[in-house]
């Protein structure tokens, strides 16, 4: 069978070869592919087996996973392909076969993930299994933070009732701490309590199954702060938002690293984690503000804020008006979306400010010529993947798409005539 395909992949080798390499490596167009689709490179040779529409997924620890759709078998089932690729542009694993409609798909964490497809292992970024965890466990968190997850081991009885050991489990499958190793029953366990908190200033928030309270632990996972919180975020600056009981109802205030309350529980609604010392709150009146790490708060009404991010926040005023404000609460009217501020314009706000370089608006998104040099013409749409890299579909007539970077260097190029 004959297949016309024209496909352009630009592979960066190393960083030191990003910006000393300006001209792209062509494919050569090749009228019909080999059984492995090998595809020739003008200046080397590798093997790319993208036939079918390539789709964007996800990006974790240095890596991109993408779902290659290969149209649909005799029962009408889409055919399915997945790839992990670096960020150089290399396939470190290729078609892979998890055509089991998995819930969750890998989230890489120090070079592991918890793979879900079709079994419960643990795979390196080569797709390889390091760990059976099948024999072990039912199901676990979605991924490792600091190379710990957590487990619900098999389902044993006593008596009428079902139960789960739920244990902190390290990338050997192992288990880390079994001071905190509980006996839940079945009905108690959620996948959202299986997730594992990062360490923030030296404490990992914990859910403890018995209370169902949450508390702070440390790195040998003993508890610092005991668990009495009804939600509690993790610490950010020294300080974290926790739902406490009052006499009023439950409300969130804020306590340090020794469990002491820093801000006193007023807030009905959940607040902000506080960034550049400052947090977003919602008042009782319904409106948002911005509260300082003293618990004063400005005294101005904001339809909508996002949290500040490299000394920088975009909040709309309560008659519409929008806004990038600095901490100081100094900066410029704009006139573009939350989304695309969000998505595009925060994560670069930082370097804008340590750059000294000039704020320009186009098309009510944000960009530089400095940081994001294609943000709009020629590239269409975008996704972000994390770690500056996003996925690209471009809106001309070359129909490109793949992985760019923030700063316009393009990391992989696929163009199909078909796509």
């Amino acid at each position: 069978m004959k297949i016309k395909i024209l496909i352009t992949l630009q592979v960066l080798l190393t960083m030191s070869t990003l910006f000393c390499n300006a001209q792209e490596q062509k494919l050569l167009y090749h009228e019909e592919l080999t059984a492995e689709h090998e595809i020739h490179f003008s200046a080397q040779t590798k093997q790319v087996p993208i036939v079918g529409t390539l789709v964007s997924v996800d990006y974790s620890d240095g890596v991109f996973i993408l779902r290659e759709n290969r149209g649909t078998d005799q029962y009408g089932q889409t055919k399915t392909l997945w790839h992990i690729v670096d960020t150089t542009g290399t396939f470190l694993a290729r078609n892979l076969n998890w055509d089991c409609m998995p819930y969750t798909l890998p989230v890489f964490n120090q070079g592991c993930a918890i793979n879900h497809n079709c079994g419960l292992t643990i795979i390196d970024k080569s797709g390889k299994t390091v760990c059976d965890l099948s024999k072990t466990y039912d199901f676990t968190g979605d991924k490792f933070v600091d190379g710990l997850a957590l487990a619900a081991g098999k389902q044993f009885r006593e008596g009428s009732e079902a139960y789960y050991r739920i244990s902190y489990i390290g990338t050997d499958g192992k288990v880390k701490f079994p001071n905190l190793t509980v006996k839940v029953s079945k009905w108690d366990v959620s996948r959202e309590a299986l997730q594992v908190a990062p360490v923030r200033d030296g404490l990992r928030r914990h859910y403890d199954f018995k209370t169902k309270k949450y508390g702070f632990i440390n790195e040998q996972g003993v508890y610092v702060i005991q668990p009495e919180y009804t939600a509690a975020h993790d610490f950010s600056e020294g300080m974290a938002a926790v739902l406490m009981t009052t006499d009023d109802g439950d409300k969130w205030g804020f306590i340090g690293t020794d469990g002491k309350t820093l801000i006193a529980p007023i807030f009905r609604i959940e607040p902000g984690d506080f960034h550049d010392s400052l947090a977003v709150v919602t008042k009782n009146t319904g409106w948002k503000t911005i509260m300082l790490r003293d618990g004063r708060y400005y005294n101005f009404d904001l339809k909508a804020v996002l949290d500040y991010n490299g000394g920088f926040t975009y909040f709309i005023t309560h008659d519409s008006k929008q806004f990038i404000a600095d901490t100081k609460l100094q900066g410029i009217e704009v006139y573009a979306s939350r989304h695309q501020i969000n998505l595009f314009g925060m994560e670069r706000l930082k370097a804008i400010r340590d750059t000294s370089t000039p704020l320009n608006f186009d098309k009510g998104g944000i960009y530089t010529h400095a940081i994001m040099p294609y943000l709009y013409p020629p590239y269409g749409t975008f996704e972000y993947f994390g770690d500056g890299f996003f996925w690209f579909e471009s809106n001309s007539a070359d129909n490109e798409s793949g992985i760019i970077r923030a700063d316009g260097e393009r990391v992989m190029v696929f163009r199909k005539s078909e796509w």
